[in-house]
């Protein structure tokens, strides 16, 4: 009887050994975060339960030639996964083969012509200016929910950091006296932020609650962003928060925290910002990257172009 995926996922991690020297690669060599790790973890774990469910695979390594790894993938599409989904799991099952074929625990890398799918490109969200102020007005009360909520938009407007990069500040991260935030990015690389006087002068107002309310809670490593019991805002509450903040101020288009990320990219470009510090200060390791979240419409291209270039008005 062919065993559960449930016992298949557990030997991926636990029992097979050239999974487990992968996964250690990745924290120590490579110095994933926590999230590309697991991540990866998940994504071999299907992909182990696939080969001892539909080719009654022994461990071997090398017995997988490319179609046994295209049939894997077909079987995704088939099911309906998103095209990010399956690049995800491509790319996995990839840097995977080639640690194999790198540590010559193969003899040739079958998954290095898989092909990754095809994207529609998405434009994300982002908010206009006149939304922006909306969203970052004081709020009718002034308790510590609201302060801290306001507080919370800000940093995310202020700094264009991600939600995760968010959630793990602590007070010693942010400096308000010389206006910066330290945050931990992807691959635990650190930077730091410059953030506005006006943005420093609203967290100054939330931490000044913050310390009356909860004066324990006040040490240099305690979480910046707490709740009502004192302890770490949650990534789903976080992301709830934002969102009840933009139904409250009336946006009424999709909008999530990073919609403020692509706000942040989008009007500091808009403003003459370098594409390069922009591509710094959101921690993108390739500008590629970076040049997704901008959104600067075509007529403004044309009047930069036509400023700027010294043969454009020849």
């Amino acid at each position: 009887m062919i065993e559960s995926d449930n016992r298949k996922t557990e030997r991926a991690t636990r029992e097979i050994p050239e999974i487990a020297t992968f996964i250690n690669y990745l924290m120590i060599e490579r110095n994933a975060s926590h999230h590309t790790i697991a991540a990866y973890i998940k994504d071999l774990d299907q992909f182990v339960a696939y080969l001892y469910r539909e080719l009654t695979w022994e461990g071997d390594w090398a017995s997988l030639n490319h179609l046994a790894l295209r049939g894997y993938i077909s079987l995704l599409y088939k099911r309906g996964l998103a095209r990010s989904t399956i690049m995800r799991k491509v790319a996995s099952i990839r840097s995977f083969f080639a640690y194999l074929r790198r540590e010559d625990l193969i003899k040739s890398n079958p998954a290095q012509l898989l092909a990754y799918p095809k994207t529609t490109k998405r434009v994300p969200e982002f908010l206009v200016l006149e939304e922006i102020f909306r969203l970052l007005q004081p709020q009718a009360r002034s308790g510590l929910a609201e302060l801290r909520n306001r507080a919370l938009a800000v940093v995310f407007y202020a700094t264009g950091a991600r939600i995760s990069e968010i959630h793990t500040l602590t007070l010693d991260r942010i400096n308000i006296e010389s206006g910066q935030v330290k945050v931990m990015g992807k691959g635990q690389k650190e930077r730091i932020i410059p953030i506005s006087p006006r943005a420093c002068a609203i967290i100054r107002i939330y931490l000044e609650r913050r310390k009356d309310l909860f004066p324990w809670q006040n040490e240099s490593h305690t979480p910046l962003f707490i709740n009502l019991r004192g302890t770490r805002l949650s990534v789903r509450n976080i992301r709830r928060i934002i969102q009840q903040l933009g139904i409250e101020t009336g946006i009424l288009h999709h909008f999530s925290p990073h919609s403020l990320r692509h706000s942040f990219a989008t009007h500091m470009l808009e403003a003459g910002a370098d594409l390069r510090a922009i591509q710094e200060l959101l921690g993108h390791h390739s500008l590629s990257t970076t040049q997704k979240y901008l959104h600067v419409d075509i007529e403004k291209l044309m009047e930069v172009y036509h400023r700027a270039h010294p043969k454009a008005s020849k």
